[in-house]
């Protein structure tokens, strides 16, 4: 009896959860296309920046980690426009910085990639 009663109960739960999830529709985004087109340009003007950098110290002696962090300083200021064309579209500061954060984790990765493989191909 005690199943029975659990059963319905779950059941009942799914059902609320589902009608729940039905009313939430998706938003597209209310940003212009020339905001997305800005922040996408100054994305590749970032990359473009880590590139050239991480081929100038790829040359170098100095350790993989002391090297991207290096890298990283320099490229930083790539991204400001990025903020302040999400700024202009009055994007919640919380989100910018996620997006934001979101990119260097990944620029941390693949630079420190490309440099222990860097350091990797010096070593005897």
């Amino acid at each position: 009896m005690n199943k029975f009663f659990f059963g319905l109960l779950a059941l009942t739960v799914c059902i609320l959860a589902s009608q729940a999830m039905a009313t939430e529709e998706w938003q597209a985004s209310t940003l212009s296309d020339e905001t997305i087109r800005k922040v996408q340009t100054e994305t590749t003007e970032y990359h473009r920046c880590l590139g050239v950098e991480v081929s100038q110290f790829q040359k170098t002696q100095l350790d993989s980690r002391d090297a991207t962090s290096l890298i990283l300083k320099k490229c930083e200021l790539k991204l400001l426009p990025i903020r302040d064309a999400f700024l202009a579209e009055k994007v919640e500061v919380a989100a910018i910085d996620h997006f934001l954060m979101r990119k260097r984790h990944q620029a941390v990765r693949k630079v420190l990639q490309a440099m222990m493989f860097a350091e990797s191909q010096r070593a005897p």
